[in-house]
């Protein structure tokens, strides 16, 4: 669908393009009454446009319906309480569920006994999984979701009191040669039939109780159905699902015997879920590579494989603490040796690759190599430590292959500037001011360096300060002692590497060598681990290649046309181009949301089982997603208002979420996504130079990365339109620490109106509403014609996933029949102010669907007049208007389309499908804005690209 273009806005044009035409043919002389007739011309155009835009908005009886309203003022202070409270508590809920998962896999795998282990156990493999459900389309799939939703998960009160894991209990099953059907479970055609029989089940009865516990049950098949609460993925509820990475033998005994005890976790998966239907994603990923993630799921293997869940930061921070890792690579003539040319080197990079995937944002970093010499492998970063965040990581990997191999290897020089640089931020109490590593690869030695460690190292014995992890590489090795002595000796691990293919498992030992500190600390409960934001992709490196890819076709593209167009063109008008074909492929492309953002909270799972020698192993790591999206929901956006908002910057200063964080470009995610601070977004009037900040911005993030209180007034640059349209103005920050994380809350208000909201009169308030009219959906009948709700605020959400709802109008309407019962209580699952807020401003605004066009005896306007000697089809026609709409600050939008004015040869989406966000969109901002500038104004919009099959917008 294409809209036609204003007509003012065509003659205009037309008659400015003819008269300069005109003007190349003959010469100009100054018409003395020229200026006069061009200002008559405005004057006139200004007024026709003016009384056009009082005809189309409406706007005398959009004041007079709201008339009745009150102005309340905002408490900045007590608004950033109240949504603290929210987020701060959602976080709490987010952990207690971490814990329980946690707290029960150290009981599974403490009850676990040697004999129960079963290298034949058969599992739900996530690689594996066939979908069993009946496939369904159209109008079939509101029943499928009934039937799929008409019994609840199964759930255990039992674990909300006890973390104990009895021997012994009793189990549901079904009479022999019957089949049971539970959500998810069976066809469906045994759906209404379901036999409970009660069957204990001992030790005594067969020597594997897990055995006799279930019926032989095909693993590969399972129901799975599509969720809106896990992105419309088909999941199964009440299972969850196991993946194991690629590089790791699913049946090797220790990887099974962890599929096997963390099965219990399946029952704490649905508790968890039941207690809390906001919860997204829930896993279990062990220190063996598995990863058990609730609910079910097919996982894509597409283009390839690559998760390693021992490499995602919510493992990684929780299962160690933050480090200083120096890695000292040898770059000596024998790293060339191997059965081929520069083997050695190659694993050896492959190592660094591989140590650099399990750094994080609040890791420290840098790589030597050394042979006669040692030397920084980034020259600018000599002598330091850089913070392990992905653009350094990605400069980092870059360089490994630049590096060349020569000389001898002097291994005390380079061990001695390793740990002069690490004590030197140590004593500093720079960088991660926790613990200190040093990877040393080399392909052998011929000493110990004892005398180095005795100098550096040894001062606390048996205490050392830096562990000290060893990579031999090579299949031909010199005598491995002395690098094995050199690992052992400094508390680390020592590994000997001569494939490609064993060296990501191998490099991962050294996560659980680094947590037992905290792992031997049993009397002190581990703080959950919070992790910086991050997408829904399998494997980073692949965004990244994907990057690199595009920067490789963009020089192509650039090249091409400098060459097409060189002589004919200046470089400047080259460059143009150039920038124009790149600005149309984002139209293209868009800013969409093609990823899902997400942070995740996460606990370290120990091994408690008691031994005669004290042991400290990691089992694995405990977590849940929480995803952006609903965080943003919780900060209350309809009492920030019409330009306000609020973001969260973690403990390193990047942004957490954030309005103006976008983390793609054209289709692909960009390198740094994660790594925006905080300045970088907003940016202050003062004339700056780029990442140059000045001292005001510099102590605001220092507070709030401190988690101080406080509030503050800035005069800052805010962008509209796609960075089309520059705003300057002041703003009002409030900020403070989320309990219990390392997370900030900031909310910002600006000037002048900021502070003032709308509250309902008394006779529009929703419970007068129900209590005054008896009719059938009685609070549904304002909600008549065209009308949207905001898509991303939290109204109504129904958490129980019995319904299905193809919009978010539709699941709004089902609450308001819903309040129209008796009985009805407010819960968890709707918001009420906003309710109260939305419903009130249906009512006042339900004139709007009305004809435009009528008028009344006082009207003596010149579009009255005007209006008065033709038909309303004429009218409507003449000036194009295609539709007509408003918005409030409870984000309801209304409209009228016209459908004579609308091409439908050409595909266009829907006004509501693009503008339905009220507030937040572009054309109410700039509206507000400008009233403070011109009270009585209106504001056309030109679209920038505009041609013959754009419309103008007028506001």
């Amino acid at each position: 669908m294409k809209h036609r273009k204003n007509v003012f806005i065509t003659m205009f044009l037309c008659m400015s393009s003819f008269g300069l035409a005109q003007d190349e043919n003959r010469d100009t002389k100054q018409h003395p009454e020229l200026s006069k007739v061009v200002q008559s011309w405005a004057n006139k155009l200004s007024g026709e446009l003016w009384h056009f835009g009082e005809m189309v908005t409406r706007k005398d009886q959009v004041k007079n319906s709201f008339k009745d309203t009150t102005i309340v003022v905002e408490d900045g202070d007590s608004l950033l309480t109240d949504i603290h409270e929210r987020i701060s508590n959602m976080m709490k809920q987010k952990v207690e569920a971490v814990r329980r998962i946690m707290d029960i896999a150290e009981q599974a795998a403490k009850a676990q006994k040697e004999d129960d282990i079963n290298i034949n156990f058969q599992f739900y493999n996530a690689k594996n999984l066939t979908n069993s459900a009946q496939n369904i389309t159209g109008s079939d799939e509101n029943e499928l979701n009934d039937l799929a939703s008409s019994q609840d998960i199964r759930y255990d009160d039992s674990l909300l009191g006890s973390l104990q894991i009895e021997q012994s209990y009793h189990q549901k099953m079904p009479p022999e040669g019957v089949e049971i059907y539970q959500r998810d479970q069976s066809p469906l055609d045994n759906r209404d039939i379901i036999y409970e029989t009660d069957i204990e089940i001992t030790e005594d009865v067969e020597k594997h109780p897990q055995a006799s516990q279930t019926q032989p049950v095909d693993k590969t098949m399972l129901p799975l159905y599509k969720n809106k609460h896990f992105y419309n993925i088909p999941v199964n509820i009440n299972n969850s699902a196991v993946h194991v990475p690629s590089n790791v033998y699913e049946r090797s005994k220790d990887v099974i015997s962890g599929i096997m005890w963390s099965e219990e976790l399946d029952k704490t998966f649905r508790n968890n879920y039941k207690l809390d239907p906001t919860l997204s994603w829930q896993y279990f990923g062990s220190s063996t590579g598995f990863m058990r993630q609730f609910p079910a799921m097919i996982w894509s293997q597409q283009p390839v494989d690559l998760f390693d869940c021992r490499t995602r930061s919510w493992y990684i921070e929780a299962a160690s603490s933050p480090k200083d890792i120096l890695i000292l690579v040898d770059r000596s003539g024998s790293m060339t040796g191997g059965s081929f040319s520069g083997m050695r080197r190659e694993i050896a990079r492959h190592v660094v690759h591989n140590i650099l995937d399990t750094l994080g944002n609040n890791d420290y970093v840098n790589i030597y190599t050394f042979s006669n010499t040692t030397d920084p492998l980034i020259e600018c970063f000599s002598g330091k430590l850089v913070q392990a965040n992905l653009g350094n990581i990605r400069i980092l990997k870059e360089s490994m292959s630049d590096f060349k191999t020569e000389q001898i290897a002097n291994f005390t020089l380079a061990l001695a500037t390793a740990f002069e640089i690490l004590a030197e931020y140590r004593e500093s109490k720079l960088g991660a001011n926790c613990n200190q590593a040093i990877m040393l690869i080399t392909d052998g030695s011929q000493d110990n360096y004892k005398d180095v460690f005795e100098k550096y190292n040894w001062d606390n014995l048996p205490v050392v300060t830096v562990r000290l992890f060893t990579y031999l590489v090579g299949r031909e090795v010199s005598d491995p002692r002395d690098v094995k002595w050199m690992a052992c000796a400094n508390q680390g691990y020592y590994v000997h590497l001569s494939t490609y293919a064993e060296v990501r498992e191998e490099v991962l030992h050294y996560i659980p060598v680094m947590a037992r500190p905290m792992v031997l600390n049993a009397n002190q409960k581990p703080n959950p681990a919070w992790s910086p934001v991050y997408a829904d992709v399998t494997d980073p490196k692949l965004t990244n290649w994907l990057w690199v890819n595009r920067q490789r076709f963009t020089q192509r593209d650039r090249y091409l046309i400098f060459s097409k167009y060189k002589d004919l063109m200046s470089p400047n008008e080259i460059d143009k181009k150039f920038v124009h074909q790149q600005k149309l492929k984002q139209d293209h492309y868009g800013e969409t949301q093609t990823y899902n953002l997400m942070t995740s909270v996460s606990l370290p799972v120990y091994d408690k089982k008691p031994r005669q020698e004290r042991v400290a192993n990691l089992l694995g790591v405990a977590g849940t997603d929480v995803p952006i999206e609903y965080i943003q929901r919780l900060m209350l956006p309809h009492r920030l208002g019409v330009n306000g908002y609020g973001f969260i910057v973690t403990n390193n200063g990047y942004i957490l979420t954030h309005p103006d964080l976008r983390p793609v470009y054209q289709g692909i995610l960009k390198p740094a996504y994660n790594r925006v601070d905080f300045m970088e977004v907003e940016i202050l009037d003062d004339d700056s130079e780029p990442r140059r900040f000045n001292e005001e911005i510099r102590d605001l993030r220092k507070k709030i990365i401190m988690q101080k209180k406080g509030n503050i007034t800035l005069r800052v640059k805010s962008h509209l339109d796609d960075i089309k349209r520059i705003h300057i103005s002041n703003r009002y920050y409030y900020y403070r620490g989320i309990n219990d994380t390392p997370f900030s809350l900031v909310i910002v208000l600006p000037d002048k109106y900021g502070f003032y909201g709308v509250l309902p009169s008394v006779e529009n308030d929703i419970h007068r509403l129900r209590s005054n009219d008896k009719g059938p959906h009685t609070l549904a009948q304002f909600f008549n014609g065209n009308w949207a709700i905001h898509p991303e605020w939290h109204y109504c959400k129904d958490l129980d996933d019995k319904h299905y709802f193809e919009t978010a109008e539709e699941e709004f309407l089902y609450f308001l029949k819903k309040m129209d019962r008796p009985g009805w209580k407010w819960s968890r699952e709707c918001d009420r102010k906003l309710i109260t807020k939305v419903v009130a401003d249906a009512k006042t605004t339900v004139w709007f669907s009305e004809n435009i066009t009528t008028t009344t005896k006082e009207d003596k306007g010149p579009m009255s007049i005007l209006m008065a000697l033709i038909s309303r089809a004429q009218l409507i026609k003449q000036y194009g208007i295609v539709v007509a709409f408003m918005a409030t600050h409870s984000g309801l939008t209304r409209w009228q389309t016209f459908p004579q004015n609308i091409d439908n040869t050409i595909y266009e989406r829907h006004f509501h499908h693009v503008h339905n966000r009220a507030i937040d969109e572009v054309w109410y901002k700039r509206a507000v804005e400008h009233s403070y500038v011109d009270a009585g104004a209106y504001v056309y919009s030109v679209p920038h690209e505009a041609g013959k099959l754009h419309t103008g917008w007028l506001f």
